[in-house]
């Protein structure tokens, strides 16, 4: 359970921890920049309750130890780097069709498929892996970047969402 969730936070937060040149994120879309974490305390407590939630129906013997590695595995990357352009979008070294094409990546624990699309002023990433789904929409809103994601797995008890907030960086 725990591995193959972790391998789909590991892939979204390989392909949003690699940077590249600022000058290479020319676009029009309002999500294009380089965008830095500012989880406010509330956002905060309200991941570390999603995963207690999730969490809460698995035996005692490794509830502690999820809990552990989805804390680690939520815990907001410091940058991301986002780039729509031409129907495709790049997350830091990763660039994404926006038609929702699934693209096979590698990782230290394993595989995942990564899709990308864009509903309305929304870019919607999905991680999936033979048995977990994370899926993290991005959406704009003024000088911040809202980042929402929900992680399902048939061994969490519930799926786990929370909210992160990102300012843009100059």
């Amino acid at each position: 359970m725990s591995k193959t969730i972790l391998l789909a936070t590991s892939v979204v937060t390989i392909v949003v921890l690699f940077h590249s040149p600022a000058s290479a994120f020319a676009g029009s879309s309002a999500l294009t920049g380089t965008w830095k974490a500012q989880e406010t305390k509330q956002q905060k407590d309200a991941r570390l309750r999603a995963v207690k939630a999730a969490t809460a129906k698995l035996s005692f013997f490794v509830r502690g130890r999820a809990r552990s590695k989805l804390t680690k595995a939520t815990t907001p990357v410091s940058r991301i780097m986002i780039a729509i352009e031409g129907g495709r979008v790049t997350l830091g070294s990763v660039t994404l069709k926006l038609d929702a094409t699934p693209v096979e990546v590698k990782g230290k624990r394993g595989k995942a498929k990564l899709s990308a699309k864009l509903s309305g002023s929304q870019l919607i990433v999905a991680a999936r892996t033979s048995k977990a789904t994370r899926t993290t929409t991005y959406r704009a809103k003024g000088s911040q970047l809202i980042v929402d994601v929900s992680m399902k797995s048939a061994k969490l008890g519930a799926p786990l969402r929370y909210q992160v907030t990102y300012t843009r960086s100059r």
